[in-house]
């Protein structure tokens, strides 16, 4: 056994256990009728610390996909959002079919807590993504967000030039 492979076992034994955990997590998610606070979710939260151990990426961007927009960012959960939302964007590729909802996600999130560069930054890129997407039924819903975004920049009285360059 070389040197190279000593020490990829530790690591795999480490991701077949993160993966053994996530899936006791997800074996213990209430069903949706159940998510009326953030305990509820706790499950779907760890499971999604553990895949991104495990490195099951696409796997944590499916259960943040399902919590972020509808729960998460409904309940002003903005933290959570933006620390999780930040390792997955780090791991997945911009081809993968979650990145531009973790964006959008992002960016709606950074927008409620007043970081305005930030959202901006999530929210311009999504919509590039979805620009240079074959598919263009997303277009509106990031426009809308954009409209939102500019609407918190005059209601917090901050200059509109922000947006001068689309």
């Amino acid at each position: 056994m070389n040197h190279n492979q000593a020490q990829n076992e530790p690591d795999q034994t480490k991701k077949s256990l993160h993966r053994k955990i996530a899936d006791s997590y997800a074996a213990q998610r209430l069903p949706e009728a159940g998510w009326k606070a953030l305990s509820a979710l706790q499950p779907q939260l760890e499971e999604i610390h553990h895949r991104i151990l495990a490195a099951q990426f696409e796997e944590a961007a499916s259960v943040f996909k399902d919590i972020a927009f509808e729960y998460l960012l409904k309940w002003g959960e903005n933290q959570i959002i933006i620390d999780v939302g930040e390792r997955l964007q780090s791991k997945l590729t911009e081809s993968n079919r979650f990145v531009l909802t973790i964006l959008r996600t992002l960016g709606l999130a950074y927008m409620q807590v007043g970081k305005f560069d930030h959202a901006r930054e999530k929210l311009e890129r999504a919509l590039q993504l979805q620009k240079a997407s074959d598919k263009k039924n997303g277009l509106g819903e990031i426009l809308g967000d954009l409209g939102v975004f500019i609407l918190s920049l005059v209601n917090m009285k901050e200059p509109l030039n922000v947006m001068k360059k689309h």
